[in-house]
């Protein structure tokens, strides 16, 4: 979005209508930079990965672009054919059935029928390049409901995003009799962040888009199928270790098939269409009146307009707030010039509820100012 030039004055009114809709909208752009699906001819002939548990599934399938091949990881997962009415633990789900509903072709994940033995999963998939502040990794998810093969076992789902030295910096987990059987979030704060979805609702499908927005910090949607997204943010577990360069989905402990020989898909972990997209402004990002450029809004912001006003100092863009880098980024009330009437403004919304900044709150590119994106959550 080109900043306002001190030549287009308008009124307030019609700057509020006109842009509070499509504030931090028009400006940004998406590009798939991976992506991947069952339905790639790669797994046509099923599921091969490196470090396959299974020979006929050992092997570097490597479908859609984006990504490194698979790893099945057969060092951390247990399973041992025999116990399951599947031939491998990782297969492509080629027939509908009703308990996947992502439809078929789908990746899936099942374990052995026998209980307190720890019967693991997991399937690895490595980026081409780490993710950076600004790229979003998606995932269509469909989890089964959780089921103990025994008493006294134990059962969960986990989908991780790790570094190269497989560090775990994002997880989402659900694991039976905790939190309600919710799927749950592991970041900064631990391993006890609800999201509200059970298993139950799960096994009907949802969405899972996880978005990088600081070096340090997330953006996380949950969107159940045919429901409501519900969105978390916070910071990575383990600051400091590490870019993250991959997805991990793992399943333990629930069982095969109907729990005993029958293929009916009752107990498989299916997920489908990965995808990465590097959301990206056609300039540099900033968040509208974020005059002492910390990434947020609040009472700092307005002292500093205040300061600049009448103390002078350095300013977020160029040398004079007469510039259109200043006037687009703390011109508050949209009158095409700083003064104080927008440090007024921005105090109104901070403390009376009144409307916010003319431009929104969220970021976006305002020309003529720095790139302050990793400070922009």
């Amino acid at each position: 979005m080109k900043a306002r030039s001190l030549r287009e004055p308008c009124s307030l009114a019609f700057i509020a209508v006109l842009t509070a809709p499509f504030a931090g909208a028009g400006s940004l752009r998406s590009e798939i930079i991976a992506s991947d699906s069952a339905s790639d001819e790669a797994y046509a002939d099923g599921w091969q990965g490196l470090n396959g548990v299974a020979s006929a599934e050992t092997g570097t399938d490597n479908g859609g672009f984006g990504f490194l091949p698979w790893d099945f990881e057969a060092d951390e997962g247990y399973w041992e054919p025999g116990h399951s009415p599947y031939d491998t633990p990782h297969f492509i789900e080629t027939q509908p059935n009703s308990f996947n509903d992502l439809g078929a072709p789908a990746f899936a994940l099942t374990n052995g029928n026998v209980p307190l033995f720890g019967y693991t999963t997991l399937a690895t998939r490595p980026f081409a390049q780490p993710l950076r502040p600004g790229d979003e990794i998606s995932v269509d998810i469909d989890n089964p409901v959780m089921q103990k093969l025994a008493l006294f076992d134990s059962t969960g789902l986990v989908v991780t995003l790790r570094t190269a030295a497989s560090v775990e910096r994002f997880g989402l987990f659900t694991t039976e009799d905790f939190n309600n059987d919710e799927w749950t979030i592991t970041d900064s704060r631990g391993h006890e962040t609800p999201t509200g979805l059970s298993d139950l609702e799960g096994s009907s499908g949802f969405r899972f888009a996880f978005r990088l927005t600081g070096e340090e910090t997330y953006r996380l949607t949950v969107t159940p199928r045919g429901g409501s997204p519900s969105i978390f943010e916070g910071m990575l577990a383990m600051p400091g270790t590490g870019e993250i360069t991959r997805i991990q989905f793992l399943t333990f402990g629930n069982g095969s098939g109907d729990g005993r020989m029958m293929p009916t898909g009752e107990r498989e972990f299916y997920f489908n269409n990965l995808r990465i997209e590097s959301i990206a402004g056609e300039g540099p990002l900033q968040r509208p009146s974020d005059c002492n450029q910390d990434g947020s809004v609040d009472i700092s912001d307005a002292i500093c307009l205040l300061a600049r006003l009448f103390q002078g100092g350095a300013l977020p863009c160029e040398e004079t707030l007469s510039e259109p880098g200043n006037v687009g980024l703390l011109d508050a009330n949209g009158d095409a010039q700083v003064d104080l009437s927008d440090a007024v403004r921005l105090l109104d919304f901070l403390f009376r509820g009144s409307a916010p900044p003319v431009l929104g709150l969220e970021c976006q590119p305002i020309e003529g100012c720095p790139d302050n994106s990793l400070r922009c959550q």
